[in-house]
């Protein structure tokens, strides 16, 4: 018995519409490759971008809360200490906000 594949008698034009078929899916597969690779590649870069802005962000943050406490410290060392008060007299430290002054955060 001889058993010929049923593709051996094709015909140029089945022949000529496979291969084509075969291009145009190969290079469909290709580019959605390649345009996969480029949009990955430029969400890293985003994301990079995004993390650097976020440092930058919390080091701004950081350095502005770092001189609110070195103001309020020397805010607090230049007041008379509750023991220096209580000698000269004063009566005013037991009165209970005496400590809290204009500006001061918790004055508010």
């Amino acid at each position: 018995m001889n058993h010929h594949s049923p593709l051996d008698g094709r015909s140029l034009a089945t022949r000529i519409t496979s291969g084509f078929f075969v291009l145009v899916s190969l290079t469909g597969v290709a580019a959605g490759l390649l345009a996969g690779w480029l949009f990955s590649a430029q969400l890293e870069r985003q994301a990079w971008a995004q993390l650097a802005q976020g440092a930058g962000a919390t080091q701004a943050l950081y350095t502005a809360h770092a001189e609110a406490l070195a103001s309020w410290a020397s805010l607090v060392a230049e007041r008379p200490t509750l023991a220096e008060l209580v000698a000269a007299g004063e009566r005013a430290p037991l009165s209970g906000r005496w400590f809290l002054q204009e500006g001061d955060p918790l004055s508010h």
